[in-house]
């Protein structure tokens, strides 16, 4: 039987709509399919110190079962429309663990390291084209410390972007910056963060 274009297109819709009706099976597939770039994220959006306390795996839980609460409240446009929102929510708990960790007075030396896995690198390829022999865990610990060296803008328009995969003009909205000036933004954020990078890691799309 012939595919429909339309469904390859749009690989979400077909399992929102099962999830949407209480399907567990297509709920779980829904968050895998856009896990990797979620935990990327939140990797790049949150900082050492927040890194620090929590790990992005206990983020990303917490992420996910908001999105499970809410997810009827989600009506399918566009693959850019969900990523959006999945982003969205992300961005905002990674904003409430940071309230949460910091609003009160903790032990600064207490520390939670997260799991790193081969799905981090794989996300991190697409800012990087690192050599064939660089294993994923050096590329994820490089990628995040010349992150943390880049102004807060360049996080966000690198992050919103490449990693969420966001339409230039919903980056621009989000950015409340033109459109001209968010693609003049990304392109000085990736010759930063290039340029912070050993230089045989070039980044592609410059």
């Amino acid at each position: 039987m012939d595919s429909d274009p339309k469904n390859e297109a749009s690989p979400s819709r077909n399992l929102l709509h099962a999830a949407q009706d209480g399907d567990r099976d297509a709920q779980e597939a829904l968050l895998e399919l856009h896990l990797p770039r979620l935990r990327a994220f939140v990797r790049l959006r949150a900082d050492p110190a927040l890194r620090a306390k929590e790990s992005s795996t206990d983020i990303l839980q917490s992420t996910c079962r908001e999105v499970l609460q809410h997810l009827d409240q989600v009506e399918y446009r566009s693959e850019a429309a969900l990523r959006g929102w999945l982003h969205t929510v992300t961005l905002n708990k990674v904003r409430e663990k940071r309230r949460y960790h910091f609003a009160e007075k903790r032990r600064p030396d207490y520390e939670v390291q997260g799991a790193r896995d081969s799905q981090l690198g794989d996300a991190y390829s697409c800012l990087c084209s690192p050599s064939n022999a660089m294993i994923h865990d050096e590329l994820v610990e490089r990628m995040e410390l010349a992150f943390d060296e880049l102004s807060p803008d360049h996080r966000e328009v690198i992050s919103l972007s490449r990693i969420a995969e966001l339409p230039l003009k919903e980056v621009a909205e989000r950015m409340k910056r033109s459109p001209d000036g968010v693609r003049k933004l990304l392109a000085r954020a990736l010759v930063k963060l290039s340029a912070i990078l050993e230089p045989g890691d070039a980044l592609p799309g410059k």
